[in-house]
């Protein structure tokens, strides 16, 4: 029983050792009042959105026309492997929205489907989802990307802090 023990243990601390780069991305379960009318955003895209594709990539959110502080205000999960899209809000009232791919999907490619499988997610700017060719793709280890996946998992943080205090009561 104490071998199991020990190859469970240790099977859990390589698992984060040697976890694949797309599980810096997590999915958020936001507050119940943090909920953000995102239709209405995608709407207003043109206007709510300062950065748009074709711009310089922005390295912080001021860059991106976001005031801070900056929140995340939604997060969507899609069920086709585990993508999922991010949107911030500043406190100018503008947006940004991102998403990151899933690990494993399949695609139509010439009239076929293919399995791609990859140990990272691409990260997409100005997307709601991976597919939509409007994203941007950002380019991997770079500023860009950096300062995208930490300010994911601060907020994913942050919020995790705020519904864990919130069921404890």
């Amino acid at each position: 029983m104490k071998t199991r023990s020990f190859f469970l243990l240790l099977f859990c601390v390589s698992s984060v050792v040697f976890s694949a780069p797309w599980s810096k991305v997590p999915y958020v379960r936001m507050p119940v009042d943090a909920e953000w009318d995102f239709d209405f955003v995608k709407e207003n895209m043109a206007e709510l959105h300062p950065w748009k594709p074709g711009m310089t990539l922005p390295k912080n959110f001021m860059e991106a026309g976001l005031k801070p502080p900056v929140r995340l205000v939604h997060c969507s999960l899609y069920f086709d492997g585990g993508s999922c899209a991010y949107l911030f809000k500043g406190a100018n009232g503008k947006f940004l929205v991102l998403c990151s791919e899933p690990p494993e999907y399949e695609y139509l490619n010439d009239k076929k489907i293919e399995l791609l499988k990859r140990d990272f997610s691409r990260l997409y700017l100005g997307a709601w989802h991976c597919t939509d060719k409007a994203g941007t793709v950002i380019p991997l280890d770079s500023e860009t990307e950096q300062f995208l996946l930490v300010a994911i998992q601060d907020e994913a943080a942050r919020i995790s802090a705020i519904v864990k205090a919130e069921t404890a009561r």
